[in-house]
């Protein structure tokens, strides 16, 4: 792709302007959809106008500029990710050998539900003693909240709550969403 300061045209960018037609950045993609340097480029351009042709060139460097920004700027906002957190009071006969099986089992889900990121999960570790009588903790990461609404019914984590349920005393599950 070539601006038109690298091509030798100078001819003004719009997009109705037929005669600027084969120069329009916008005409070059293979893909028909320009980012990156290419519009870094025009945005490059759209400034050096400005500077070199003080207050004239202001007006048609803008108009660069702001095609770049167009560019640029997500069509689409991405879907926030959601952390689903727990806190787990174990049953006081529950061996921690038992209670690795259940940890093991929940991250086992890792891979086999779609959208379920990633799971990290430990014992309680901290001085403070905030924890209200729960022992251990786990965090998963869904790719969105469609993930983690899909990943509640799955028949994976129903399997593997059929391991983890039986041993609790108490739970707690919380969910937030990430934001951008």
């Amino acid at each position: 792709m070539t601006t038109p300061s690298e091509s030798g045209s100078d001819c003004r960018i719009g997009l109705k302007n037929s005669e600027c037609a084969a120069e329009n950045p916008l005409n070059k993609a293979s893909d028909g959809k320009p980012v990156g340097l290419e519009a870094a480029k025009i945005a490059t351009h759209g400034l050096r106008r400005v500077f070199q042709a003080g207050f004239r060139g202001l007006r048609h460097g803008a108009r660069w500029v702001v095609l770049a920004y167009q560019m640029l700027k997500p069509t689409h906002l991405p879907m926030p990710q959601v952390k689903h957190y727990g806190c787990f009071q174990f049953k006081a006969h529950i061996s921690e050998t038992r209670i690795a099986e259940c940890f093991q089992a929940m991250a086992g889900m890792v891979g086999r539900i779609p959208g379920l990121l990633d799971f990290h999960c430990g014992p309680y570790d901290s001085a403070e003693g905030l924890n209200d009588g729960y022992t251990h903790g786990f965090i998963m990461t869904f790719a969105s909240p469609q993930a983690r609404d899909e990943y509640l019914p799955h028949p994976v984590h129903e399997e593997v709550k059929a391991i983890v349920v039986p041993c609790l005393e108490r739970v707690v599950v919380f969910d937030f969403n990430l934001t951008a």
